[in-house]
């Protein structure tokens, strides 16, 4: 038996004998008749009147906490907070002159909740599904929309409609135009099945009704005869209601039933020179743009999961439907350059129109944090552990609802690609400062709007304890992101500092005095009156725009963040960020990452006027490592830490 188990069988046995000493009083006749009743306990407790108690205990069986505890058994762990099968209630044989303003709750605590989580164990969370669901092409979807609209010409009575869109502006607006007719539909489900008997009349004579009766025809054709998923089936929402992501929809369903027709002769050229010339691009464009179809394909998918979890959150769909329409537009926009010669893309359209919805875009980034807070929640409750199907469901969804950060990581991506892309023409020119123009807006609309509560009290403090601000004014740090103690490490020398992450920069403080010894520092929080008598000293100031890579290590027991900084052309620098829980680790290397970015191009279409950083006057107070001692352009002391 351990000390801990000791401990409690004695606290266990003078709860019983307090029980019995104090049923002889009138006041506790609840608890006399409970000892009358409980021969057991009785027994039990005579057996150990022999055994010692501590001298504590007797102040502790009189304190109100403990004489309101009801029941003996060992319903409950100090290595859990989840709650037992005999959770104590304020109405367990209590009146309401009986129930304390202290309630006993049993919340919940995780791994990023504490400093120490090292000491503890907790539960695993269900790993969000990350497999690609449904059959996935890399091919562009212009690229699958010429095949299909090449083999739908292969259907005798197909082409006439095709004919009569003069000029279409590319193969997606083609298809569109054709398959709003609803007539081809027919002749298709005739190619499909010749038994299928259909008198077809005119598109002119098709009306709204007559058209909405024939969708409806071919999604049960569909259905019954090619066996297709009712969540798979066209509406005639999708085919006549103008989204982008509805015809994206048809186009999806149609493809599909057609994957046996064959092309053949010179428009199956035509096709491989298409594709020959779209491979023929730069490899980083083609990533780029395979990466965005790959969002579109997960909204698409987490709109799929609509009617699984509609009646048990249907809010979280909400907004889905419209920016996948957007990206649908973006991702034609810019595939369209796919088609053309370097001298010719045009990348300004596609920024322009993200841009023109960015504003409602950027609202819906908001509602989706709260949504996934919610499911992460209820996953680490337990909730539906008795539905595979569902939780399953809900670790898919907390995988594919859209985040701000990966929009900002693909701006940024496609930011740098044009950056690095020659300008031959004045007019490439005019385009490529038109896009870094569009990007930086775009960007703003993301960012955290107004400052926050929480970050004017921080700022308040850090100006009452930071005597010299070396030239930055507080007010232009923006929202605080995340701020912690935390050590740093510096060629060969580690220091502790308060690490605080703003909007717009990373401030590292020393406290003059007041200072922890050894590590116990790194964990425990100091008191009020303590953080009130102590000092800082600013030993680290980085603008995130000069921020120029960060990577996560992880290696047994040490998580470490490795910023690296320093202007474009120059020398670098780097200093680590040493965590004790890599979820720490991860958690701060994400949101500087995202936060750099967000700056850069806040800035990219003004660099070249931008203005140099003034220097970090030296500190006095600590050695300054011998790659500091020379002397340095202003940009490299800036933000040295010492």
């Amino acid at each position: 038996m351990n000390l801990e188990d000791a401990l409690d069988s004695q606290t266990i046995i003078s709860r019983r004998m307090s029980i019995i000493s104090l049923s002889a009083s009138p006041s506790r006749n609840a608890s006399q008749q409970l000892t009358a009743e409980s021969p057991a306990t009785s027994i039990a407790t005579e057996n150990s009147l022999a055994i010692s108690k501590f001298d504590f205990e007797e102040d502790l069986e009189s304190s109100r906490v403990y004489r309101r505890a009801v029941r003996e058994t060992m319903d409950y762990s100090f290595r859990s907070s989840i709650a037992g099968s005999h959770s104590w209630s304020v109405f367990s044989g209590l009146s309401l002159g009986d129930i304390s303003i202290m309630p006993v709750i049993a919340l919940p605590v995780y791994q990023d909740d504490i400093t120490n989580a090292e000491h503890y164990d907790f539960g695993e969370e269900p790993a969000p599904n990350t497999e690609t669901h449904g059959t996935v092409t890399d091919n562009p979807l212009l690229i699958e929309c010429l095949e299909l609209k090449l083999k739908l010409l292969t259907i005798p009575g197909m082409s006439r409609y095709f004919d009569e869109i003069p000029h279409p502006a590319d193969d997606f607006s083609h298809l569109r135009s054709v398959l709003e007719q609803a007539t081809p539909l027919a002749i298709l489900a005739q190619a499909l099945d010749p038994t299928e008997n259909l008198s077809v009349r005119l598109p002119e004579d098709l009306n709204y009704d007559v058209k909405k009766e024939l969708v409806l025809w071919f999604a049960q054709f569909c259905h019954d005869k090619l066996d297709i998923k009712t969540s798979n089936l066209i509406t005639v929402q999708d085919l006549m209601g103008g989204s982008a992501y509805s015809i994206f929809k048809v186009i999806s369903l149609i493809s599909n039933i057609t994957k046996n027709l064959v092309i053949r002769g010179p428009p199956m050229n035509h096709l491989s020179s298409v594709k020959a010339q779209v491979d023929a691009q730069p490899s980083e464009l083609r990533k780029l743009l395979t990466e965005h179809r790959q969002f579109v394909r997960d909204l698409d998918e987490l709109l799929e999961l609509k009617d699984q979890l509609e009646m048990l959150s249907g809010h979280i769909f909400q907004g889905s439907r419209d920016l996948a329409a957007t990206y649908v537009t973006f991702g034609i926009i810019t595939e369209r350059n796919l088609l053309l010669p370097s001298t010719q893309q045009i990348w300004a359209p596609a920024f322009d129109f993200i841009l023109t919805s960015m504003r409602y875009e950027a609202s819906h980034y908001v509602y989706y944090g709260s949504h996934r807070a919610r499911i992460q929640l209820w996953l680490k409750k337990g909730r539906f552990k008795d539905r595979d199907k569902i939780r399953e469901s809900l670790a898919r969804c907390l995988y594919l609802l859209p985040i701000r950060a990966k929009r900002i990581s693909m701006l940024f991506e496609f930011s740098e690609y044009l950056k690095g892309q020659p300008m031959a023409t004045e007019e490439q020119k005019k385009d490529r400062s038109r896009s870094q123009s569009s990007i930086a807006k775009i960007v703003s609309q993301l960012q955290d709007k107004g400052m926050s509560s929480g970050t004017l009290t921080a700022v308040q403090e850090l100006q009452q304890r930071i005597e010299d601000w070396k030239g930055i004014h507080p007010g232009d740090l923006g929202e605080m992101i995340l701020c912690k103690s935390l050590y740093v490490k510096k060629s060969s020398k580690t220091h502790l500092y308060h690490g605080y992450l703003f909007q717009k920069m990373l401030l590292l403080c020393k406290e003059t005095r007041g200072q922890g010894s050894g590590e116990s520092s790194f964990y425990r929080s100091k008191s009020l009156s303590e953080q009130k008598q102590t000092k800082f000293i600013l030993k680290g100031r980085f603008h995130l725009r000069h921020i120029l890579s960060v990577t996560p290590i992880s290696k047994q027991a040490t998580h470490v963040c490795e910023v690296e900084w320093g202007a474009e052309n120059s020398d670098k620098s780097a200093f680590s960020l040493v965590f004790p829980v890599e979820s720490e680790m991860r958690t701060w290397t994400s949101k500087i990452d995202e936060y750099r970015m967000m700056a850069i191009l806040m800035t990219r279409p003004n660099l070249d006027t931008e203005e140099i950083d003034p220097p970090i006057m030296g500190n006095t107070d600590e050695s300054v490592p011998e790659d500091f001692t020379e002397r340095r352009e202003p940009w490299k002391r800036y933000g040295v830490i010492k």
